[in-house]
């Protein structure tokens, strides 16, 4: 309760909103700083800044060299930015509310940094610091009960759940605290806070997931608009479409993540931010759920928020061509004879579309591995489309006709400029795509036994 009573006495009303300027000054040391903020679907650089030397006479008479890098933000209301030398090496800093931040750091460890004269950024930081506790302790609290658990030590799972229950009411005092004295920091707060299953003796769900799935958001009132341009929505709704896509799947995934989104204002920064945040998490968890979050996110904010929508479409196509299930994008292109090659004419067939070249040596390597399995279920409904990344069309035709390689073949003879690669988002080759009847991937990569593997399953019986 120390803590609380301490926080209860620091936290007295915010001061008024107010144009910030940031100060970082760094000794001896001139690198780049950059201000990063986010869109809504991702953190992009907001603007770079550039250092001004100064030397500074200390009281002993020597002198101390420094670099000093002023960012005035335009936004009056409280928003959290990162500024550093990049995303792995940067401070995040509350910046509207006070009128003066100052930061100082040594550049290669800003992420050490210490921030003066900002009241709100002290909140902040010891906010931080108490979740960052409280989640421990949760982790902690969550691994002895499992052991105890496996114990069957109904002693041990009473102490247990009766610490739970502590740890609820202390993150419940502290997020009221924080709603009441600092609003901007209670609704990070209510982002943050999820109370335990085994804790609450009155919860309707019967097992952690079903808890955590409803219970998640019960702190968030998603009608206030001061949760708009929250970094921390984004943060909460990637770490929960992470969560969900492992515990639940993804057609369950998608039917909770839209109820979460219906609960946001329609049109709204704090939606755009929920929608960015889940298809991250689920980007990055590779779950194939992340496909109608991006979806829905470019219907309905393309017209209003472009930058964004151009992001998460980049990341839309690329995920369009590695999640199994996913339509493939077509491919239509000049074979070596001149003939226009059209990917979707190949419907009906189990398609490898086998992106290599002339040039490349592992791909010729894998070249008579990949022919004999072409030999061997071609009359079954396999095809192969070669998409090379040649530019001289006479090492082309070459190539395939020295390693016998009798399928459908396309190049646009651009290099690693090919069209037909940007599509796919081929950075290095060999590169497969296995595609079933219908033009849908059924898995990218295999190449060698796995390939063998996978179409020994798939033409099985046949």
């Amino acid at each position: 309760m120390k803590l609380f009573i301490f926080l209860l006495t620091l936290f007295f009303a915010l001061p008024l909103a107010a144009q910030t300027t940031v100060t970082i000054e760094t000794p001896a040391c001139r690198q780049k700083m950059d201000v990063f903020g986010l869109n809504g679907t991702g953190y992009y650089k907001l603007q770079s800044l550039k250092a001004n030397r100064r030397i500074d006479t200390l009281a002993n008479g020597t002198t101390e060299e420094k670099y000093v890098y002023t960012w005035k933000a335009k936004d009056n209301s409280p928003s959290i930015y990162y500024i550093g030398p990049s995303l792995r090496n940067y401070l995040p800093v509350v910046v509207g509310g006070d009128p003066r931040v100052m930061i100082t750091a040594e550049c290669k460890k800003i992420n050490k940094a210490t921030i003066s004269g900002s009241q709100l950024n002290q909140r902040y930081g010891q906010m931080r610091a108490a979740l960052a506790q409280n989640n421990s302790d949760f982790s902690k609290l969550g691994q002895e009960l499992r052991k105890a658990s496996a114990n069957k030590d109904q002693a041990e799972i009473e102490r247990v759940t009766s610490e739970f229950k502590a740890l609820d009411k202390k993150k419940m005092i502290l997020l009221n605290s924080l709603r009441e004295e600092a609003p901007f920091l209670g609704r990070i707060a209510s982002l943050s806070t999820y109370t335990s299953f085994v804790g609450e003796d009155d919860t309707p769900y019967g097992n952690e997931i079903e808890h955590y799935v409803n219970t998640f958001w019960k702190h968030v009132d998603f009608n206030d608009r001061g949760y708009e341009n929250m970094n921390a929505v984004y943060e909460a709704a990637q770490g929960y479409a992470s969560t969900l896509s492992r515990a639940v799947g993804g057609d369950k995934a998608n039917e909770v993540l839209n109820r979460l989104f219906d609960k946001w204002p329609a049109g709204s920064k704090a939606r755009l931010f929920s929608l960015g945040g889940a298809f991250n998490g689920l980007n990055q968890a590779k779950s194939p759920a992340a496909l109608p979050v991006a979806e829905r996110l470019v219907a309905e904010y393309e017209a209003t928020e472009p930058a964004a929508v151009a992001t998460v479409k980049k990341s839309f196509s690329k995920l369009l061509t590695s999640t199994p299930g996913a339509q493939a994008p077509n491919l239509v292109g000049p074979s070596p004879d001149g003939e226009t090659v059209d990917l979707k004419d190949l419907r009906g067939k189990v398609v490898l579309v086998d992106f290599w070249a002339s040039w490349c040596g592992p791909c010729r390597k894998e070249n008579p591995r990949v022919k004999k399995l072409y030999d061997k279920y071609a009359d079954k409904g396999f095809e192969i489309l070669g998409v090379s990344l040649d530019r001289s069309k006479e090492r082309w035709v070459q190539a395939i006709e020295k390693d016998g390689l009798g399928w459908l073949h396309m190049s646009d003879l651009q290099h690693w400029k090919s069209a037909h690669a940007a599509i796919y988002g081929v950075r290095s080759i060999p590169d497969t795509v296995l595609l079933d009847a219908e033009g849908k991937i059924i898995a990218r990569g295999l190449r060698g036994q796995q390939l063998e593997a996978k179409l020994a399953e798939i033409f099985s019986g046949k």
